[in-house]
């Protein structure tokens, strides 16, 4: 992340959890039950903002906790309403601070579209993350949010601000987590419904909400680490050596509407 979008994220911070935003509400009731049992597990929140997750998965006992974010105003905020047991970082995603094999579930909430190198970002996934670990995904749905010309934005001081962001297609995401090794096994694509409706209402935007009606919002993907993902052999000798790589091999076609497989272990 560039200074000048990190400046932006400082500043969104002052307000961030103060602004109703349906698409979190959204993720906040459909995530969940994609989640694995936490209880035990060595959990990772990339870009953890505030702690919005992190507070929630305080509660289910895990035996480590961290957050890590790339804006430093958004950890001071997160750490005023956190136990002094979950660790902070201060961390772009492509340079993450856990070590080789040390983590059982990664969750990357609305991170993706900020991201200037979606492979270096799996690389590090993939590294870090133990054989049977999870991984949950989550951000605005890439086809709603072009036909619909939804911006990433925020307001300040009475002012619209504009955040740059870099859309990825499921395809591309898919793509990348699969050539790693990482087995899909849940893409939902959930719609508002009634426990978002307040929100339109509030901010006079009911005929929004009904248009939506049907319509996937968000995107949320889980993906589990098997037996044999790994680095490839000139990105893990390039990381050792410092050097960061970029793959940019085409995304597979992939073009599920909804995906659950469960795992028969």
């Amino acid at each position: 992340m560039n200074t000048g979008t990190r400046a932006l994220f400082n500043d969104w911070a002052e307000v961030y959890d103060t602004q109703p935003n349906p698409l979190l509400l959204l993720e906040q009731r459909t995530l969940p039950p994609m989640m694995p049992p936490i209880k035990g597990l060595d959990v990772l929140d990339i870009g953890c903002g505030t702690g919005r997750w992190l507070k929630q998965i305080e509660l289910l006992a895990p035996r480590t906790l961290t957050g890590t974010d790339a804006s430093d105003a958004m950890l001071e905020k997160a750490r005023v309403t956190l136990a002094l047991t979950t660790a902070l970082h201060l961390s772009d995603s492509t340079t993450l601070p856990a070590a080789d094999a040390s983590t059982d579930l990664i969750l990357a909430s609305f991170v993706l579209s900020y991201l200037a190198d979606l492979d270096a970002f799996a690389g590090e996934c993939v590294r870090i993350l133990r054989v049977g670990g999870h991984i949950l995904l989550s951000d605005m749905h890439p086809t709603t949010a072009a036909q619909r010309h939804w911006i990433r934005c925020f307001y300040l001081d009475g002012k619209r601000i504009e955040l740059p962001a870099n859309p990825l297609t499921m395809t591309e995401i898919i793509a990348a987590f699969s050539r790693r090794g990482f087995e899909l096994l849940t893409l939902n694509e959930p719609a508002f419904a009634e426990p978002e409706r307040h929100v339109f209402e509030q901010t006079n935007k009911l005929a929004e909400y009904h248009a939506l009606h049907a319509v996937p919002a968000i995107y949320l993907m889980k993906f589990l680490k098997v037996e044999g993902s790994s680095e490839s052999d000139t990105e893990l000798a390039n990381r050792t050596e410092g050097r960061a790589d970029t793959f940019g091999k085409p995304a597979s076609e992939v073009t599920p509407s909804f995906v659950d497989r469960r795992l028969r272990r």
